[in-house]
């Protein structure tokens, strides 16, 4: 029995290791993907772009998973298609803002989604915020105010507006994933939810942007990475994770996906963040993680408590 019980804690404690790990993995492809997008936009709108590669990632999902898909209920349906709109929702706004802001920019901008996610859910949830989450939230407006400092003053154009709206979107992804997933298949769940982002996306798109004509082999090699990698592997991966995460837990993790993206646009884009940026994005990334640090630490010790307690039933 001491025996079962040791084993079955190491398997529990081993799922959650891998779905943290796998979390940072799902940030690293996102990061890197900033700098595939630049240079997709440079061919095709930002809104074609976005729904070719959602619909892209449903068909291949419904190519490999049809009978889950089908199997897929009425509450799988609902939740997918709520997941599904925000994740457009964040998407549009931030595609948009990537032909005209800097990657970096972008990146660290959309991370702010790391403090939206405790400050939505006391809005949502009523909840009141930990100390140290609103401290976050000032610090990363701190940081916002920076990146915005000209000659001239201030200047927050639209490309920092739009990617700020983005983060507001990923926090309401985060948040509708990490309550609706966990009971659901997360192979169908995560097609429903793409294939309502491509429904979304293709409503805005089609009417406004043409299609594109032939497109260079890098191209097309971006945006099988950007489809295959960043919206099929990466969202099934992050539906899967927080299954065995919470949503404080995955944003904290997610909360790399600009420190790639900022790398990544300095190592491939040649970008150079500059003093005020380097300042202004260390400020961003500190609000970022001190906003998670309340409710990180409690909900941690509660899955190891949770653990054990499934060890002992299961004894």
């Amino acid at each position: 029995m001491a025996a079962r019980l040791v084993l079955e804690g190491e398997s529990f404690l081993g799922r959650r290791f891998l779905g943290e790990f796998a979390l940072l993995m799902v940030a690293a492809s996102w990061g890197f993907g900033f700098v595939a997008i630049k240079y997709v936009l440079g061919w095709m709108g930002p809104v074609t772009f976005l729904w070719t590669r959602f619909a892209l990632s449903f068909v291949i999902l419904a190519a490999i998973f049809p009978a889950r898909i089908l199997r897929a209920g009425r509450a799988t349906v609902k939740a997918g298609a709520v997941i599904g709109f925000f994740l457009a929702i964040a998407y549009m706004p931030q595609t948009i803002a990537m032909e005209i802001a800097s990657v970096s920019t972008v990146a660290f901008l959309t991370g702010l989604y790391v403090v939206f996610v405790p400050l939505f859910q006391a809005v949502l949830l009523r909840t009141r915020p930990g100390a140290l989450s609103v401290c976050g939230a000032l610090i990363s407006v701190l940081g916002l105010g920076v990146l915005s400092l000209t000659p001239g003053g201030l200047r927050f154009g639209l490309g920092e507006a739009l990617a700020t709206l983005c983060a507001m979107g990923f926090a309401m992804h985060i948040i509708t994933v990490g309550k609706f997933a966990p009971s659901q298949d997360p192979i169908a769940i995560s097609a429903i939810q793409i294939g309502a982002a491509a429904v979304v996306t293709a409503a805005v798109g089609i009417p406004m942007e043409p299609l594109p004509g032939l497109l260079p082999l890098g191209v097309v090699a971006c945006f099988i990475y950007l489809t295959v990698v960043n919206s099929v592997a990466a969202t099934f991966i992050q539906n899967w994770a927080q299954q065995v995460t919470q949503p404080t837990q995955a944003a904290l993790l997610l909360a790399m996906e600009p420190v790639f993206g900022a790398v990544a646009s300095c190592v491939l884009l040649g970008e150079r963040i500059g003093a005020k940026g380097i300042v202004g994005d260390a400020l961003i990334f500190c609000g970022m993680i001190m906003s998670q640090v309340d409710s990180v630490r409690p909900r941690v010790v509660h899955r190891e408590k949770e653990g054990n307690a499934r060890c002992m039933t299961s004894s």
